[in-house]
């Protein structure tokens, strides 16, 4: 085992053959009977040609009836083995290496996707504010005629020395509601952008009542009838105005679906009810539906069917993260026989 001959062992004392003095001990048995003491230790010897050669040595020592004292000791090579353990140690430090590795990366990877999250998140804030942009275009539209038709009426009357202190009046009264209406507009779409509501109780119906207070002047100019059927109104809990820009978006893209499929009725139908413990909001339209071919896209970060100047892609997608990440919902789609069908599933916090 250690490559000396018979004779150049002879003679010798076996710890001359030790590499190293730190033996383990790796067990210990003491018996009485016949007096005998074994030990198992981990030895190191080297060999003859440098080599170090890792045993375990059982060494064992009995006693004869004059007191005479003999040892004996059993060597194993257990270098495969020592092997093993390294390479077995190698292993869990690498894989300790890898996992701490990991954890680092995940943990960058993760802020990366919080953050891209985000970059999506505003990008599709600020594609609803150009759309809110142009429903303020129409909510002001009207009031400014009629505002123009005030000032023209009361010029003429004048002009024509029929202006009384009455009319004077009437038209005072008017162009204050008027503008008090615009005012109330800005305010509307001023809440509608404002931050700080991402946990909140909230009734499902007054939220739609406030979305639908902004749009419904823009769908009354395409010439679109947006029915609201409320069977149950729960109260449920996430933040408020995301809530409503996922509506927002939804009813948006059915205008445009009816607009650019030129739909005869043309309308959008919005249901709240109750499905078992959930809320369930669904909002259809007769735009002609999805196509088959990317119904299953429509969900996906910047995916659109609009040129790219229309859309950006982000609308669905970030309605989808808002329902589901944020409020513990679901948010699927589907194909009617007239159009498409939008349906939001949303926990009840508590009944209304």
């Amino acid at each position: 085992m250690l490559g000396y001959t018979r004779e150049e062992m002879l003679g010798k004392e076996p710890l001359e053959f030790v590499a190293t003095q730190d033996h383990k001990l790796c067990d210990f048995q003491a018996s009485l009977i016949n007096d005998i003491s074994s030990r198992i230790y981990e030895i190191v010897y080297k060999r003859k040609d440098g080599q170090l050669l890792p045993t375990l040595t059982n060494s064992t020592t009995m006693y004869d009836q004059d007191g005479g004292m003999k040892t004996f000791a059993f060597m194993t090579d257990i270098t495969n083995q020592k092997k093993t353990e390294d390479d077995l140690r190698r292993r869990q430090d690498d894989i300790e290496e890898l996992n701490n590795s990991l954890e680092s990366r995940i943990k960058e990877e993760v802020e990366k996707n919080r953050e891209k999250e985000q970059m999506m998140y505003q990008q599709s804030r600020l594609a609803s504010m150009g759309e809110m942009i142009g429903n303020i275009a129409h909510q002001w539209r009207q009031p400014l005629n009629i505002m123009a038709l005030v000032m023209q009426d009361l010029y003429i009357s004048d002009q024509l020395g029929n202006l009384t202190s009455k009319k004077v009046e009437e038209s005072y009264e008017k162009s204050n509601n008027l503008l008090q209406y615009m005012s109330q507009t800005i305010d509307d779409f001023r809440n509608f952008f404002k931050q700080g509501d991402e946990d909140l109780d909230f009734s499902i119906k007054e939220a739609l009542d406030s979305v639908y207070s902004l749009v419904q002047t823009n769908l009354a100019y395409n010439h679109i009838e947006c029915k609201i059927d409320v069977q149950h109104d729960n109260i449920v809990k996430g933040g408020l105005n995301e809530f409503k820009q996922v509506l927002i978006n939804i009813i948006n893209n059915a205008q445009e679906a009816i607009q650019s499929n030129q739909s005869k009725n043309k309308k959008i139908n919005v249901k709240i009810t109750q499905k078992k413990n959930d809320a369930l909001i669904t909002i259809s339209d007769d735009g002609g539906g999805i196509r088959q071919d990317v119904i299953d896209k429509i969900f996906d970060p910047y995916f659109t069917t609009k040129n790219q100047t229309q859309g950006t892609g982000l609308g669905l997608y970030m309605s989808k993260q808002i329902i589901e990440n944020s409020m513990c919902g679901s948010l699927s789609a589907k194909n009617t026989d007239t159009g498409a069908m939008f349906s939001i599933v949303l926990p009840i916090k508590k009944v209304k």
